[in-house]
This record gives C-alpha cells, sequence and structure tokens, in this order.
C-alpha cells in the first residue's frame, strides 16, 4: 500500500511539471536533459559552446532519441548527416580523412560531440565574420540545419558581401527576415523553435 501511494505521488508530481510552461519544460525533455547532461557539459566546455543551445538542438532534432534517422540522412540525438557536418568535423577538427559511420553517431557521446564541433566550426570559421554575438547565434542554428551556403545565398551572390549584408541589420531584424521570408521553410521553423526551446534551457 505504501509502495502504491508513493508511485501515485510521483505520478503527480510528474504530471504537475508539464501544466507550468513558464518555469518548466516537458517531462520528456526534463528526462533527456537530465540524461545525457554530462555529455553536453562536456562538449560544452570543449568546444565553448552554450549548453543550452546544444540542448534545445537535440531537443528539436531528435527529442532526445539517440536512434533517430532523419530524412536528411542525419543520425542520432543532434541528426549528425555524415557526409557533410560529419565530414566536415573530422576534417578540420580530428585531421581524419573519412566520415563518421551511422554506427558511430548512434552513440551519444560521439554525436553529441560531433555535432558540437560543428556548431563550433560555423562559430570560429564559417560564421565568425558577424559580428553581433545574438546574429551570430542566429546564424549559427540557421546554418545547422540548411547549410553556411544557403544562409549566405539567401542574403547575397558572395559570402562576403552576404556578411556585409547581415551586419547591417539588427539580430531582430535578421531573425525576422530569417523566420519569415527565409527560401527553405523547414528552416524557418527550425530556428523559431529552438529559439523558443533555449529558453527552456536557461540557468
Amino acid at each position: 500500500m505504501k509502495k502504491q501511494l508513493l508511485l501515485i505521488i510521483s505520478l503527480f508530481l510528474l504530471g504537475s511539471c508539464g501544466r507550468s510552461p513558464k518555469k518548466h519544460y516537458p517531462v520528456t525533455a526534463q528526462v533527456g536533459a537530465a540524461r545525457y547532461h554530462h555529455l553536453v557539459r562536456k562538449a560544452a566546455k570543449r568546444y565553448k559552446i552554450h549548453p543550452q543551445l546544444i540542448l534545445a538542438i537535440i531537443e528539436v532534432e531528435s527529442g532526445f532519441n539517440p536512434r533517430v534517422v532523419g530524412f536528411q540522412r542525419g543520425f542520432g540525438l543532434m541528426q549528425v548527416v555524415p557526409s557533410t557536418a560529419g565530414h566536415d568535423v573530422f576534417k578540420h577538427l580530428k585531421k581524419r580523412s573519412d566520415q563518421p559511420t551511422r554506427r558511430y553517431l548512434f552513440d551519444p557521446s560521439n554525436n553529441i560531440d560531433v555535432g558540437t564541433a560543428y556548431l563550433h566550426l560555423l562559430q570560429t570559421r564559417y560564421l565568425s565574420a558577424i559580428k553581433h554575438p545574438t546574429t551570430r547565434q542566429y546564424a549559427i542554428i540557421a546554418a545547422y540545419n540548411g547549410g553556411h551556403g544557403n544562409l549566405f545565398r539567401f542574403f547575397s551572390h558572395s559570402p562576403k558581401l552576404a556578411i556585409q549584408a547581415i551586419n547591417q541589420l539588427s539580430p531582430k531584424q535578421f531573425y525576422q527576415q530569417v523566420v519569415k521570408k527565409y527560401h527553405l521553410p523547414y528552416t524557418r521553423d527550425y530556428l523559431a523553435k529552438v529559439v523558443q526551446a533555449q529558453k527552456r534551457y536557461a540557468g
């Protein structure tokens, strides 16, 4: 009887977590974030990426399911595509000529490491010339989903001119242009979802 009572109380407390979105994030996200928190913190420290951004991307990309295969052949928690993001990370950061395998990316530790490493490449290599840190983070999120090449093409015919155009916008203006006018609808939705998800992991 005592065990049953404890179970009922536990279920009630879990259920109450989802009723106040201003203070709590969904139970599934809460459990997932706790499960992979140590790996996220490790990767965040190694690659100098905010943990809340990593967690938000994992939530939106896979719902914390490490075995997900996406429609663009992305694998695992951060939906890493072996031939693009995976190849870039292996080439530029791990000094390898191959690319991560499906099995490699189904391992949560490997997946979070490679996905976060790609965010690091976007931040320090491809989008580093974007001056405002908030605008740069919005750009990183959009580029993680649709590629930095597509992001540049949306603003100009050349990367250099695209960066100049982006730097003339405020963070709010950049965000509004992407979520309302971007040529890839899934990237429009993606930026909005990740930005919203980040708020659940702040603090």
